[in-house]
Protein backbone atom coordinates (compact mmCIF):
# COMPACT_ATOMS: atom_id res chain seq x y z
CA UNK A 1 0.00 0.00 0.00
CA UNK A 2 3.02 2.30 -0.03
CA UNK A 3 6.47 2.74 -1.50
CA UNK A 4 9.12 1.05 0.66
CA UNK A 5 12.60 2.38 -0.12
CA UNK A 6 14.43 -0.45 1.66
CA UNK A 7 12.52 -3.13 -0.27
CA UNK A 8 13.13 -1.26 -3.51
CA UNK A 9 16.88 -1.15 -2.85
CA UNK A 10 16.90 -4.90 -2.12
CA UNK A 11 15.06 -5.56 -5.39
CA UNK A 12 17.51 -3.28 -7.21
CA UNK A 13 20.46 -5.29 -5.88
CA UNK A 14 18.78 -8.60 -6.80
CA UNK A 15 18.11 -7.24 -10.28
CA UNK A 16 21.78 -6.36 -10.60
CA UNK A 17 22.83 -9.88 -9.65
CA UNK A 18 20.41 -11.57 -12.06
CA UNK A 19 21.62 -10.63 -15.53
CA UNK A 20 18.76 -12.57 -17.16
CA UNK A 21 16.40 -9.83 -15.99
CA UNK A 22 18.41 -7.02 -17.55
CA UNK A 23 16.59 -5.29 -20.39
CA UNK A 24 18.48 -2.26 -21.70
CA UNK A 25 19.70 -1.24 -18.23
CA UNK A 26 20.91 2.31 -17.83
CA UNK A 27 24.41 2.93 -16.54
CA UNK A 28 23.05 5.14 -13.77
CA UNK A 29 20.85 2.37 -12.35
CA UNK A 30 23.74 -0.11 -12.46
CA UNK A 31 26.09 2.34 -10.74
CA UNK A 32 23.51 3.06 -8.03
CA UNK A 33 22.86 -0.67 -7.53
CA UNK A 34 26.60 -1.36 -7.26
CA UNK A 35 26.90 1.37 -4.64
CA UNK A 36 24.05 -0.08 -2.59
CA UNK A 37 25.58 -3.55 -2.93
CA UNK A 38 28.80 -2.21 -1.43
CA UNK A 39 26.87 -0.84 1.55
CA UNK A 40 26.53 2.79 0.52
CA UNK A 41 23.67 4.92 1.83
CA UNK A 42 21.28 6.76 -0.56
CA UNK A 43 23.24 10.02 -0.35
CA UNK A 44 26.32 8.18 -1.62
CA UNK A 45 24.57 5.90 -4.11
CA UNK A 46 22.49 8.42 -6.05
CA UNK A 47 23.72 9.35 -9.52
CA UNK A 48 23.47 12.93 -10.72
CA UNK A 49 21.91 12.46 -14.13
CA UNK A 50 19.22 14.11 -16.25
CA UNK A 51 18.64 11.12 -18.53
CA UNK A 52 15.09 9.94 -19.07
CA UNK A 53 15.87 6.42 -17.80
CA UNK A 54 15.90 7.72 -14.25
CA UNK A 55 12.35 9.09 -14.45
CA UNK A 56 10.64 5.82 -15.45
CA UNK A 57 9.39 4.92 -11.91
CA UNK A 58 7.33 8.13 -12.00
CA UNK A 59 4.86 6.39 -14.32
CA UNK A 60 4.19 3.81 -11.61
CA UNK A 61 3.61 6.59 -9.06
CA UNK A 62 1.08 8.25 -11.36
CA UNK A 63 -0.75 4.96 -11.84
CA UNK A 64 -0.79 4.03 -8.16
CA UNK A 65 -1.82 7.49 -6.91
CA UNK A 66 -4.17 8.37 -9.77
CA UNK A 67 -6.71 9.66 -7.23
CA UNK A 68 -4.28 12.13 -5.60
CA UNK A 69 -2.10 14.10 -8.01
CA UNK A 70 -0.17 15.93 -5.32
CA UNK A 71 0.73 12.63 -3.63
CA UNK A 72 1.70 11.22 -7.02
CA UNK A 73 4.25 14.00 -7.48
CA UNK A 74 5.78 13.47 -4.04
CA UNK A 75 5.97 9.68 -4.37
CA UNK A 76 7.41 9.87 -7.89
CA UNK A 77 10.28 12.00 -6.64
CA UNK A 78 10.86 9.62 -3.72
CA UNK A 79 11.04 6.65 -6.09
CA UNK A 80 13.39 8.32 -8.53
CA UNK A 81 15.54 9.74 -5.74
CA UNK A 82 16.58 6.24 -4.68
CA UNK A 83 18.89 6.07 -7.71
CA UNK A 84 19.00 9.60 -9.15
CA UNK A 85 19.41 13.16 -7.96
CA UNK A 86 19.24 16.57 -9.60
CA UNK A 87 16.57 19.24 -10.00
CA UNK A 88 15.83 18.43 -13.64
CA UNK A 89 15.28 14.67 -13.31
CA UNK A 90 13.16 15.13 -10.18
CA UNK A 91 11.04 17.87 -11.75
CA UNK A 92 10.42 15.79 -14.88
CA UNK A 93 9.47 12.84 -12.67
CA UNK A 94 6.91 14.91 -10.81
CA UNK A 95 5.36 16.20 -14.04
CA UNK A 96 5.15 12.68 -15.51
CA UNK A 97 3.36 11.36 -12.42
CA UNK A 98 1.08 14.39 -12.38
CA UNK A 99 0.16 13.96 -16.05
CA UNK A 100 -0.58 10.24 -15.66
CA UNK A 101 -2.69 10.72 -12.55
CA UNK A 102 -4.72 13.60 -14.02
CA UNK A 103 -5.38 11.71 -17.25
CA UNK A 104 -6.57 8.59 -15.41
CA UNK A 105 -8.78 10.64 -13.10
CA UNK A 106 -10.76 11.79 -16.14
CA UNK A 107 -9.34 14.98 -17.60
CA UNK A 108 -10.90 16.09 -20.91
CA UNK A 109 -8.61 16.38 -23.92
CA UNK A 110 -11.17 16.50 -26.71
CA UNK A 111 -10.11 19.78 -28.33
CA UNK A 112 -7.20 22.20 -28.61
CA UNK A 113 -8.41 24.36 -25.73
CA UNK A 114 -8.45 21.33 -23.42
CA UNK A 115 -4.94 20.38 -24.47
CA UNK A 116 -3.59 23.91 -24.02
CA UNK A 117 -5.20 24.07 -20.58
CA UNK A 118 -3.65 20.71 -19.68
CA UNK A 119 -0.15 21.93 -20.56
CA UNK A 120 -0.84 25.15 -18.66
CA UNK A 121 -1.73 23.07 -15.61
CA UNK A 122 1.46 21.02 -15.87
CA UNK A 123 3.51 24.22 -16.18
CA UNK A 124 1.91 25.55 -12.99
CA UNK A 125 3.40 22.59 -11.08
CA UNK A 126 6.96 22.76 -12.44
CA UNK A 127 9.83 23.76 -10.17
CA UNK A 128 12.56 24.49 -12.71
CA UNK A 129 12.65 27.12 -15.46
CA UNK A 130 14.01 24.64 -18.02
CA UNK A 131 11.04 22.27 -17.71
CA UNK A 132 8.65 25.21 -17.87
CA UNK A 133 10.31 26.40 -21.06
CA UNK A 134 10.02 22.97 -22.71
CA UNK A 135 6.34 22.71 -21.77
CA UNK A 136 5.83 26.23 -23.11
CA UNK A 137 7.27 25.06 -26.44
CA UNK A 138 4.80 22.15 -26.51
CA UNK A 139 1.96 24.55 -25.82
CA UNK A 140 3.13 26.83 -28.64
CA UNK A 141 3.21 23.92 -31.10
CA UNK A 142 -0.35 22.96 -30.14
CA UNK A 143 -1.57 26.56 -30.46
CA UNK A 144 0.09 26.91 -33.86
CA UNK A 145 -1.50 23.66 -35.03
CA UNK A 146 1.82 22.06 -35.96
CA UNK A 147 1.33 18.48 -37.23
CA UNK A 148 4.74 17.74 -38.69
CA UNK A 149 6.70 15.47 -36.35
CA UNK A 150 10.08 16.50 -37.73
CA UNK A 151 9.30 20.15 -37.03
CA UNK A 152 8.44 19.24 -33.45
CA UNK A 153 11.67 17.23 -33.11
CA UNK A 154 13.70 20.22 -34.30
CA UNK A 155 12.13 22.43 -31.64
CA UNK A 156 11.89 19.97 -28.74
CA UNK A 157 14.67 17.49 -29.43
CA UNK A 158 14.44 13.71 -29.21
CA UNK A 159 17.50 12.74 -27.18
CA UNK A 160 17.70 10.95 -23.82
CA UNK A 161 17.74 14.30 -21.97
CA UNK A 162 14.60 13.93 -19.84
CA UNK A 163 12.99 17.30 -20.77
CA UNK A 164 13.24 16.34 -24.46
CA UNK A 165 11.58 12.96 -23.95
CA UNK A 166 8.88 14.51 -21.77
CA UNK A 167 8.04 17.34 -24.16
CA UNK A 168 8.12 15.35 -27.40
CA UNK A 169 6.08 12.52 -25.85
CA UNK A 170 3.47 15.02 -24.67
CA UNK A 171 3.32 16.58 -28.12
CA UNK A 172 2.85 13.22 -29.89
CA UNK A 173 0.29 12.10 -27.32
CA UNK A 174 -1.75 15.30 -27.58
CA UNK A 175 -1.73 15.14 -31.39
CA UNK A 176 -2.99 11.53 -31.34
CA UNK A 177 -5.45 11.32 -28.45
CA UNK A 178 -7.92 9.11 -30.34
CA UNK A 179 -5.54 6.26 -31.25
CA UNK A 180 -3.09 4.40 -29.04
CA UNK A 181 -1.62 2.62 -32.06
CA UNK A 182 -0.95 5.82 -34.00
CA UNK A 183 0.54 7.57 -30.99
CA UNK A 184 2.95 4.76 -30.14
CA UNK A 185 4.03 4.13 -33.72
CA UNK A 186 4.73 7.82 -34.30
CA UNK A 187 6.70 7.94 -31.06
CA UNK A 188 8.71 4.82 -31.84
CA UNK A 189 9.60 6.32 -35.21
CA UNK A 190 10.47 9.79 -33.90
CA UNK A 191 14.10 9.35 -34.88
CA UNK A 192 14.46 12.62 -36.81
CA UNK A 193 17.77 13.04 -38.63
CA UNK A 194 20.06 11.48 -36.05
CA UNK A 195 18.22 8.65 -34.28
CA UNK A 196 17.18 9.72 -30.81
CA UNK A 197 15.75 8.05 -27.70
CA UNK A 198 12.84 6.44 -29.49
CA UNK A 199 12.49 3.69 -26.86
CA UNK A 200 11.94 6.26 -24.11
CA UNK A 201 9.65 8.42 -26.26
CA UNK A 202 7.62 5.36 -27.25
CA UNK A 203 7.45 4.19 -23.63
CA UNK A 204 6.20 7.50 -22.21
CA UNK A 205 3.83 8.19 -25.10
CA UNK A 206 2.36 4.72 -24.63
CA UNK A 207 1.89 5.35 -20.91
CA UNK A 208 0.07 8.64 -21.53
CA UNK A 209 -2.08 7.22 -24.30
CA UNK A 210 -2.89 4.06 -22.36
CA UNK A 211 -3.88 6.14 -19.34
CA UNK A 212 -6.34 8.08 -21.50
CA UNK A 213 -7.76 5.35 -23.74
CA UNK A 214 -7.50 2.22 -21.59
CA UNK A 215 -6.35 -1.31 -22.36
CA UNK A 216 -9.18 -1.78 -24.86
CA UNK A 217 -7.45 0.68 -27.17
CA UNK A 218 -4.24 -1.35 -27.36
CA UNK A 219 -4.03 -3.73 -30.36
CA UNK A 220 -4.07 -7.35 -29.24
CA UNK A 221 -0.88 -8.02 -31.19
CA UNK A 222 0.90 -5.39 -29.07
CA UNK A 223 -0.21 -7.11 -25.85
CA UNK A 224 0.33 -10.71 -26.95
CA UNK A 225 3.92 -10.04 -28.01
CA UNK A 226 4.99 -8.43 -24.73
CA UNK A 227 7.45 -10.54 -22.79
CA UNK A 228 5.92 -11.90 -19.54
CA UNK A 229 2.56 -10.30 -20.39
CA UNK A 230 0.63 -12.60 -18.04
CA UNK A 231 2.85 -11.61 -15.13
CA UNK A 232 2.32 -7.94 -15.96
CA UNK A 233 -1.42 -8.53 -16.15
CA UNK A 234 -1.39 -10.05 -12.63
CA UNK A 235 0.52 -7.01 -11.36
CA UNK A 236 -2.09 -4.68 -12.85
CA UNK A 237 -4.84 -6.64 -11.10
CA UNK A 238 -3.06 -6.15 -7.78
CA UNK A 239 -2.94 -2.40 -8.32
CA UNK A 240 -6.73 -2.38 -8.66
Amino acid sequence: KRFDEETYIKKLINWLKNEKEHRYPSGAHINAALSYLSGANPEEARVNSSEFDGTVPAIAAGLFYWFDSERAIVEAKRMVNVTHEGDVVLDVSGIIALAISKIISGIFLSNSDDKIEFIEFLMSKTETPIIRSYLNLVQSLIIEGVDDLNEAILKLGNGNFSPEVLSLSLFIFLKNTSSFRNAVLKAANAYGDFGGCTSGIGFLTGALSGALLGIESIPSSFINDIENNQYLHRLSEKIK
